[in-house]
């Protein structure tokens, strides 16, 4: 008998276990999937990466609605590790591309710094952190970037969270100069599109205004671009922005000018 009660307390907990947390959900197919990850397949502008994985669980979805607490629903947007390395760069990058949070990667800070809390976030994604020992990561990110639309108000969103994913160090420095070149010349025509697209004025600020500019500065720092590291040298808002990315500074007009020409000259000069 108490074998028989062991037992039944292993299956109970198997069942509720985190590692078997996507049989509590219905099976979707491809097609079935896509509805709920609508925008972010929109912004792409390329394929779904084959082998990419399908969440068991998203926003949405009627199994959603069940979830009690923020880690319920943190568990069951877990890719599994085994799946993780199995996959291909761009399939990782489309585990965090389609994850709930991606699109709203600025919202996640409790002040004006998008470093630390991107720290406090990334630190434990797995997904992250597979796509951190992934050599041509950077490459990939840079491919995804150059292609995705932003013709639409909520492809702002991916567009700004994964200018803030190519703004780490760990990607920045796979890049070669030429990439940098490019996705420094990439980011300035996007920023025009932006305020065309949204009919805003050059002071207007915009998170991805800002990510653009956290990005470009550690773009031409990697690049050990001289006139950048003499203004950080001279102008400690341009050292606490670099290390930090704190957008308090950005409601100068006259900074985030600063920065942008200091690109424009970078591109110009490599």
């Amino acid at each position: 008998m108490k074998r028989f009660y062991f037992f039944i307390l292993c299956v109970v907990a198997g069942f509720f276990s985190c590692n078997n947390e996507s049989n509590l959900f219905p099976t979707l197919d491809n097609d079935q999937y896509a509805f709920f990850v609508a925008d972010a397949l929109d912004a792409m502008n390329m394929p779904r990466p084959e082998g990419s994985y399908n969440y068991p669980c998203l926003p949405g979805m009627l199994s959603w609605k069940a979830l009690k607490t923020a880690d319920e629903m943190k568990q069951v947007c877990r890719v599994p590790k085994s799946v993780l390395e199995k996959q291909s760069t761009q399939a990782v990058i489309q585990a965090i591309w389609e994850h709930p949070d991606f699109s709203m990667f600025i919202s996640w800070r409790s002040d004006s710094r998008m470093q630390p809390s991107l720290d406090r976030y990334l630190s434990d994604w797995d997904a992250y952190l597979e796509l951190t020992k992934r050599p041509d990561a950077a490459s990939c990110l840079l491919q995804r970037y150059v292609r995705m639309n932003v013709t639409k108000t909520t492809h702002v969103f991916f567009n700004n969270s994964l200018q803030l994913l190519l703004s780490q160090y760990v990607f920045i420095d796979q890049l070669s100069l030429k990439e940098k070149v490019q996705l420094a010349t990439e980011m300035l025509d996007r920023i025009e599109q932006l305020k065309k697209q949204l009919d805003v004025e050059e002071t207007s600020n915009l998170y991805s205004i800002e990510s653009s500019c956290f990005c470009l500065v550690r773009l031409m720092v990697s690049c050990k671009y001289i006139p950048m590291v003499d203004a950080i040298k001279a102008d400690e808002k341009i050292r606490e922005f670099e290390q930090t990315g704190d957008c308090s500074f950005l409601i100068d007009a006259g900074f985030r000018k600063n920065i942008l020409d200091l690109a424009a000259n970078f591109i110009k000069e490599n």
